[in-house]
């Protein structure tokens, strides 16, 4: 068996390096041919299986790589899959955080596992 992960193009939010979580934004340009060429790299793999998160952009990404691949199963949209919640960093620019929380910040990028979202 062969598990292959794709993460979601890039969306107005990453590209302005705000915090998102479990919120959405639309995709960009860039984003939707991120998902394009994904989905032809993926067109010389039989798939069984196709799960994304129910966040838009995961489903719009699905939607563009079963696009390009009509024969591949129907993506299970699944919220089990869904990003962390980022409480009320979500929303918040990076450097905002960084500024605001310096030692929460810290903790998130050096040990996401003990890392607790505010709020």
């Amino acid at each position: 068996m062969e598990l292959i992960l794709v993460r979601h193009g890039q969306n107005e939010w990453n590209k302005l390096h705000r915090t998102q979580g479990q919120q959405d934004s639309p995709m960009t340009v860039k984003g939707t041919l991120q998902a394009d060429l994904t989905g032809k790299a993926l067109s010389s793999y039989h798939i069984d299986r196709f799960y994304c998160s129910d966040a838009g952009r995961a489903v719009q990404t699905a939607g563009r790589i079963l696009k390009i691949n009509p024969d591949f199963p129907l993506p299970k949209a699944d919220p089990r899959l869904r990003e962390l919640n980022y409480g009320n960093w979500e929303g918040m620019l990076h450097d905002e955080i960084k500024h605001d929380n310096p030692e929460l910040y810290s903790l998130y990028r050096n040990d996401p596992a003990s890392f607790r979202a505010p709020k």
